[in-house]
């Protein structure tokens, strides 16, 4: 299965990280197939969103545990390894993914293995 051709790849945000969402877009490789939501969505419509998605990509913010709550599989990037932190929700459906010195440093590689092992189960 090629992971590129089966999911539609969103970004969400508030108003205020738009520029940071607009310089993810810029860096990556198919510009043109993100659709970027920052500052678009208000909290329910988040939510319902959301519901909708495949998989949720997010370091450790209310969307992930909007995902979390809602049984979809999330990819949870955190910087600490917190043993008795986990969100609220079906443990084979979330694989956290850390780095002690920061968010930049989890690489790609890493994120794409937990897409896979997400989507297998």
């Amino acid at each position: 299965m090629c992971i590129r051709d089966s999911i539609k790849v969103a970004l969400t945000g508030l108003e205020s990280e738009r520029k940071l969402v607009q310089r993810i877009i810029s860096h990556s490789k198919n510009k043109k197939e993100i659709l970027d939501l920052s500052g678009k969505l208000d909290l329910r419509e988040l939510i319902s969103f959301i519901s909708f998605s495949k998989i949720v990509i997010a370091p450790d913010t209310g969307t992930g545990h909007f995902a979390a709550a809602l049984g979809v599989p999330l990819v949870n990037l955190i910087v600490k390894n917190y043993k008795e932190w986990k969100a609220i929700g079906s443990r084979n459906k979330i694989e956290n993914i850390f780095n002690s010195n920061g968010m930049r440093y989890i690489q790609e590689e890493e994120i794409m293995e937990a897409i896979r092992r997400l989507l297998k189960k």
